[in-house]
């Protein structure tokens, strides 16, 4: 019984293929703290982070499988929380968009912005020890980030270009960024299975005269 009077929110699984039976927690928010049940008990999740004080409303709460949970809280900092208990990843101002997320394996994109206000795409990775490691992409110059799909082993999303949209591709192993496609507008993306273990891209182009579907495959 975590509170009186307060129920559960947020309610976010993680299982931990790398412990004793693969144990799956069950993580969720009561009267402004975190909580979390571990198949055995429930309790408020540790804070192992001794230069900041427990998180003050969290929420946000975002998987990452066989990892833990990304959340956020309301003095705008970044936290993890796995087994071992929660800390801070990054300080606050800072700001996310619960909207567009992208995982690949254990690691997690999603759009974020800066103490200006800057629009980015953050990475949340791990280390061999499995501790979490958070960097920002370098994407040059971008204005607003929205529909980021995973795709090709990098990431697809639609931006603002020179008086138009451009839709581009971050190619995580060359850290350079493509342009795809560009015209007045695009509707959102849509990434499926291809044939031969490929995936297949579909966006509709926007235009006032003349909408048209286009199709990128990752083998191209």
């Amino acid at each position: 019984d975590p509170t009186v009077n307060n129920s559960p929110q947020n309610l976010t699984t993680v299982t931990y293929s790398s412990l004793p039976n693969s144990p799956t927690y069950l993580y969720y928010t009561s009267a402004r703290a975190m909580w979390v049940f571990d198949g055995q008990s429930t309790h408020q999740v540790a804070n192992i982070d001794p230069s900041h004080a427990a998180p003050n409303f969290p929420y946000f709460l975002t998987a990452i499988p066989g990892r833990g949970v990304m959340f956020y809280d309301n003095d705008s900092q970044l936290w993890f929380a796995d087994p071992t208990g929660m800390r801070v990843i990054a300080e606050g101002p800072f700001y996310i968009d619960q909207f567009n997320f992208s995982r690949d394996g254990d690691v997690l994109y999603f759009v974020s912005y800066d103490s200006n206000f800057s629009t980015q795409i953050s990475r949340l990775s791990f280390d061999s020890n499995g501790q979490p490691l958070l960097d920002v992409l370098p994407l040059g110059s971008v204005g607003a980030i929205s529909n980021l799909q995973g795709f090709a082993g990098g990431l697809l999303f639609k931006t603002p270009g020179d008086g138009q949209y451009d839709v581009k591709w971050y190619d995580p192993a060359t850290a350079t960024t493509h342009t795809i496609a560009s015209g007045p507008d695009f509707g959102p993306v849509t990434v499926s299975g291809g044939p031969n273990g490929t995936q297949t891209a579909f966006f509709y182009s926007l235009a006032f005269d003349n909408n048209s579907l286009l199709v990128i495959n990752s083998a191209t």
